[in-house]
């Protein structure tokens, strides 16, 4: 599956900006039933610096999670396990500090966004 990125919303303690449109997020399901995530997208920051973002990682959610989303369900952080390892990359030296970041991202998938938060790993 390909979901198209129409953009979105960069709201953090160091970072701030916006998701542009033209992005993706690829998804393969695996006979498991556990999904292997690839996402790349481009954020701009509110003072104009364009940072390449990607993530991999895994999204398992319950049998019924796909019907539920379809049906306008959202599905909370509790009943997934959606886990990415986010990285990012620069030329602008004042973001720069991103490119050195071990990150954990999780989500909370709704219908027609995503909630993501990310982490750095101390």
């Amino acid at each position: 599956m390909t979901f198209i990125t129409t953009g979105g919303v960069i709201d953090g303690p160091k970072l701030r900006g916006e998701i542009l449109p033209g992005g993706g997020d690829w998804l393969i399901v695996g006979s498991d039933g556990v999904g292997r995530v690839d996402v790349r997208a481009t954020l701009k920051t509110h003072d104009g610096v364009l940072i390449h973002y990607e993530a991999r990682g895994v999204i398992n959610v319950p049998a019924d999670g796909l019907d539920r989303l379809a049906a306008g369900d959202v599905l909370g952080f509790d009943e997934t396990y959606v886990r990415t390892t986010p990285t990012f990359e620069t030329a602008d030296e004042r973001y720069g500090w991103l490119s050195g970041l071990v990150t954990v991202g999780y989500n909370v998938l709704s219908p027609n966004h995503i909630d993501y938060r990310i982490y750095r790993v101390l």
